[in-house]
């Protein structure tokens, strides 16, 4: 049943890689649906990225290292997503010390009373 999964003329190597990422499907959309709550995008793209994730990671695979195929394969799509979000979200952010700032420049703005204003004259 394996070998009828693989098509025909495919380089060496890739049959092995086809088979493990159509068992590890179930990983990217775990993924993806984790992700789905994070921001608005589809997660038919989101899952799809994951896939893709999962098939550079199955060809990186070194079983030498030591390391379970379903933690790398799950950390590969997830770092592919995260990169998919990355590229492709419109964002404008401030760094972290702006709002503060901002809160010191309009409290400095405001006018400070002078002993003046609270002179009685009589």
């Amino acid at each position: 049943m394996a070998a009828a999964s693989t098509a025909e003329g495919s380089p060496p190597g890739h049959g092995q890689r086809n088979i493990t990422v159509l068992n590890h499907l179930g990983i990217a959309g775990m993924i993806a649906s984790r992700q789905n709550l994070r921001g608005p995008k589809e997660r038919d793209d989101l899952e799809q990225e994951t896939r893709i994730g999962g098939i550079r990671g199955c060809e990186r695979f070194d079983p030498q290292r030591g390391v379970k195929s379903l933690t790398f394969l799950s950390t590969a799509a997830n770092g592919q997503m995260l990169y998919f979000r990355r590229d492709r979200t419109a964002q404008s952010r401030f760094p972290g010390g702006c709002g503060t700032l901002t809160s010191k420049v309009r409290s400095a703005a405001t006018p400070v009373p002078s002993w003046r204003d609270t002179l009685v004259v009589c």
